[in-house]
C-alpha cells in the first residue's frame, strides 16, 4: 500500500490516495504491457527493497514465436542455467477469462514446443536471429553492424552461456513466468499445484494504479510462495559461480535473499567512490555513487540497467558480474566472504558462551 505523506514537519499523513485501476481503463493494451516487459524484465525480479539487481540473469531471445499449431507466445529468453524461459502476459483478468482454453494451459502447450530445441543452432536460426533481425536499431545490437542477425546471434548467445557456465546445460529443462494485473483462484490453484509436482511456473502481477496525476505499477510474486528458510543468510561454501547459483535458486527456482547491496554498504565492502567493472568486459568501468546508483561514462543509473548496458543482456545477477576493482573479485565473492567471517564469528561465540557460564557458576 502507497501512501502519501509530509515530512516537513515530522511525518504526517496527507490525503493523496493511490487509486488502482486496469490497464484497460487506462487505454493500454496487451502489445502495450508485453513491450514494456520485454524492455524491462528486470522489474519481475526486483528485491523487496526496490533494489533493481536481479538474482536472475536473463536473455530476451525471442518474440511472437509461432508453433506448429499457430499458437503465437508472447516472449521467449533463456536463463543463467540455460534453461529456456516462456513468459506469457495477460492484460487484466477480464482477458484471461476470455480464453478459450485456460491461461496455464496455454503457457505448457508453448512451454512443450519448447522442449524440442535441443541445439543451440536451432534455437538461433528459429527464434533468435530472427528477433535480432526485428530490432536490430536497438542500442544492444548496435555495435555488430557489419555482422548478420545470425551471427550476433551465434556470439551473444555463445557468450551469455559461457560466462554463465551454462553450455552444457543448454534447455534441459523449462521454465514459465505468467503475468497478469490478476489471477483467479483457479488459475493459482492449478498452478500451485503443478509446481508441487515440480514444474517451474512463476506468477507474477502488474498492476497500475494513479497517485497525484502520476501513473505507477507495483509489481509483486504471487506464486511460488517464499519460504521463511528462503529469507536465512546461507552458509558459504565456495566462490565459484556455479556454488553461488546453487545458492541463489532451489529446484523450484525460487528466489533465497541473500544480503543485498545496501547491505554491503553496512559491512564496508562497497562504499561511495568505489570502482566496479563487469568481468572480462573492456570499457566497463563505473563509479559508485550511492546504495542504487553507479555512474558510467558519465551517466547516473541503477546497477542493473549499467549490467545490462556492458552485456548486452536482459538483465544480470549484479553480484556474480560486477568486480571491485580494488579488492579484484566480485561482490558476491566479497559477501560471501563476510558471510563466512560471521558465521565464524558466530560459531565462536557459541563455543565460549558455555565457558562464560561454567566461570559464573564457580565464582558463585
Amino acid at each position: 500500500m502507497l501512501i502519501h505523506v509530509d515530512i516537513t514537519n515530522g511525518l504526517t499523513r496527507k490525503d493523496a490516495v493511490f487509486s488502482p485501476t486496469t490497464f484497460k481503463d487506462i487505454f493500454l493494451k496487451e502489445s502495450h504491457l508485453e513491450e514494456f516487459i520485454r524492455s524491462h524484465v528486470e522489474i519481475l525480479f526486483v528485491s523487496e527493497n526496490g533494489e533493481e539487481a536481479s538474482i536472475e540473469s536473463l536473455l530476451i531471445v525471442g518474440q511472437h514465436v509461432v508453433n506448429s499449431e499457430r499458437g503465437k507466445s508472447d516472449l521467449m529468453a533463456i536463463d543463467g542455467s540455460g534453461r529456456l524461459v516462456l513468459i506469457e502476459i495477460k492484460r487484466d483478468l477480464e482477458d484471461i477469462r476470455q480464453r478459450k482454453e485456460p491461461f496455464e494451459f496455454q503457457a505448457i502447450m508453448y512451454a512443450a514446443g519448447l522442449a524440442t530445441i535441443k541445439t543451440q543452432e536451432r534455437l538461433i536460426e528459429l527464434i533468435y536471429a530472427p528477433y535480432i533481425e526485428k530490432h536490430r536499431s536497438e542500442e544492444s545490437f548496435r555495435e555488430y553492424k557489419n555482422l548478420t542477425a545470425s551471427e550476433i546471434a551465434r556470439r551473444k548467445l555463445d557468450e551469455f552461456l559461457k560466462i554463465n557456465n551454462a553450455s552444457e546445460t543448454f534447455n534441459q529443462k523449462q521454465r514459465i513466468l505468467l503475468v497478469a494485473s490478476e489471477f483467479d483462484a483457479q488459475t493459482l490453484s492449478a498452478i500451485s499445484w503443478l509446481i508441487a509436482n515440480g514444474v517451474d511456473f512463476s506468477c507474477f502481477t502488474l498492476n497500475p494504479g494513479k497517485l497525484l496525476d502520476q501513473y505507477f505499477v507495483n509489481v509483486e510474486q504471487v506464486l511460488p510462495l517464499p519460504t521463511l528458510e528462503n529469507n536465512y543468510v546461507d552458509i558459504y561454501s565456495g566462490s565459484s559461480l556455479s556454488n553461488s547459483k546453487q545458492r541463489m535458486s532451489s529446484a523450484t527456482g525460487s528466489k533465497q535473499y541473500l544480503p543485498r547491496i545496501p547491505q554491503l554498504f553496512e559491512w564496508d565492502i562497497l562504499k561511495q567512490g568505489d570502482i566496479l567493472t563487469i568481468a572480462n568486459k573492456e570499457n566497463s568501468e563505473a563509479e559508485v555513487l550511492s546504495k542504487t546508483e553507479v555512474r558510467h561514462k558519465g551517466e547516473a543509473m541503477t546497477y542493473n540497467e549499467w549490467g545490462k548496458r556492458i552485456t548486452g543482456w536482459s538483465t544480470l545477477n549484479i553480484y556474480l558480474f560486477a568486480v571491485h576493482k580494488e579488492r579484484g573479485k566480485t561482490l558476491d565473492e566479497l559477501r560471501a566472504e563476510k558471510m563466512q567471517q560471521r558465521q565464524a564469528q558466530s560459531q565462536e561465540d557459541l563455543i565460549e558462551q558455555p565457558t562464560n557460564v561454567i566461570e559464573s557458576n564457580l565464582a558463585v
